[in-house]
């Protein structure tokens, strides 16, 4: 998909060391390939309206709670509400208000983390947040208060049914909290075995290799929006044993989709400290070759878009194979009726029902995920947009790879 000479761009080692015009133009092809990923898997992007319902009822949390714990105005965090509230209305449009609702404070919650909104007292507090959990000490600060209070909501109301939603969730929740405080040292000073002034040895640089995707997997809350997919309200729920298996592939979807419509912009301001990056230092430090014709044979940032973008391509493509056979099988037998059926097909037929409802959640929540990036200012995707809404066309000619 990146063979194209279009996307020689790409064969660099370091964003942070090149200049602004490069990095505008990594970031301008990059948006060119993001067309033929999004082609490849089917995507039709759509804007969202707003759900009024639910914008009012988070503004009046703002009001009561957000505004408290993070000492500033309404006016001041309403790019964090209106952000909060797109998140339910994109990710979850089949769910209820109360299903909706849960998310959209738990993500305005976490995004002022993000957004490094809070004074530095709180921003101490915040990296004891977890230690004072497991050792049952109290929050100190009205952020931390609040945000264990969203935990416990989200625990009592997606595990009411089946604790292990609550908890995969709410640790998820916990993760990234503290996963945070790591991300913003990292962001000042890179891991010892990352460092150029290191010396280099196969053995020192070994285990570099799965850093990145272990604290990718830390700094966002995957789990917890993948939770929420299958229970669009508090009484209808998708039977964990009906997804369960695709959790992993659920998480992979989430992280790298995030981390490829991510990457525009933190091109742009050479930032590094992200899953693409670290991937690419990692395997240059193992002096791993790359699959492209480059000066110095050595890997690139052009090879780990390659690899991410295949992975973005196979978890959707596994994830679409988990639950739409099943769907269109199930969905025959309950056309041919019940007419005749013993007990178990009932139940089987039954099943098929909630087989139906898995898909089409899953089917909404992926379109929905995808364009939320797209249309979100924060992720500065106009370019792709504007693209998005041209005529498709087929990819461009070339090949740079080498066979």
């Amino acid at each position: 998909m990146l063979s194209s000479d279009l996307f020689d761009c790409f064969n660099v080692d370091n964003i942070h060391e090149l200049d602004e015009p490069h990095r505008i133009l990594i970031a301008d092809r990059f948006t060119d390939a993001l067309v033929l990923l999004l082609k490849a898997i089917g995507y039709h992007h759509r804007v969202r309206a707003q759900d009024i319902e639910l914008r009012d009822g988070i503004r009046k949390w703002a009001r009561d709670t957000l505004t408290i714990a993070t000492g500033r105005d309404e006016y001041l965090l309403r790019h964090t509400i209106d952000m909060s509230a797109s998140v339910s209305e994109y990710f979850y449009p089949l769910s209820s208000y109360e299903t909706k609702i849960h998310m959209a404070t738990a993500s305005a919650a976490a995004f002022t983390v993000d957004d490094a909104t809070m004074d530095p007292e709180t921003c101490k507090e915040v990296e004891k947040f977890s230690q004072n959990i497991w050792r049952g000490m109290p929050q100190q600060t009205s952020w931390c208060r609040m945000y264990a209070d969203i935990i416990s909501g989200y625990a009592e109301y997606f595990g009411e049914n089946e604790p292990f939603l609550g908890n995969l969730g709410s640790i998820a929740w916990t993760s990234y909290i503290t996963a945070n405080s790591l991300e913003n040292r990292l962001a000042k000073d890179l891991p010892t075995h990352f460092n150029d002034n290191t010396p280099y040895s196969e053995t020192t640089s070994a285990c570099t290799d799965l850093f990145a995707p272990y604290f990718r997997s830390l700094t966002g809350f995957a789990a917890a929006y993948a939770v929420a997919i299958f229970k669009p309200s508090r009484e209808v729920e998708i039977p964990l044993l009906h997804w369960v298996a695709t959790i992993p592939h659920l998480i992979t979807f989430l992280n790298i989709w995030n981390d490829l419509l991510s990457f525009p912009k933190e091109t742009i301001v050479g930032e590094t400290c992200n899953f693409i990056s670290l991937t690419t230092k990692a395997r240059r430090l193992r002096r791993s070759t790359s699959n492209f014709v480059v000066e110095g044979g050595q890997w690139t940032l052009r090879d780990t878009l390659c690899e991410a973008f295949e992975q973005a391509l196979s978890s959707t493509q596994v994830l679409d194979n988990a639950f739409m056979p099943l769907a269109q099988v199930t969905s025959k037998g309950l056309r041919a009726g019940l007419e005749g059926v013993n007990a178990d097909v009932s139940e089987e037929l039954d099943s098929g029902k909630e087989f139906q409802s898995a898909a089409r959640l899953w089917t909404s929540f992926k379109q929905g995920y995808i364009a939320w990036h797209i249309q979100c200012p924060r992720y500065k995707l106009n370019a792709l947009q504007q693209k998005l809404r041209e005529k498709p066309h087929s990819g461009p000619k070339g090949s740079g790879r080498s066979s």
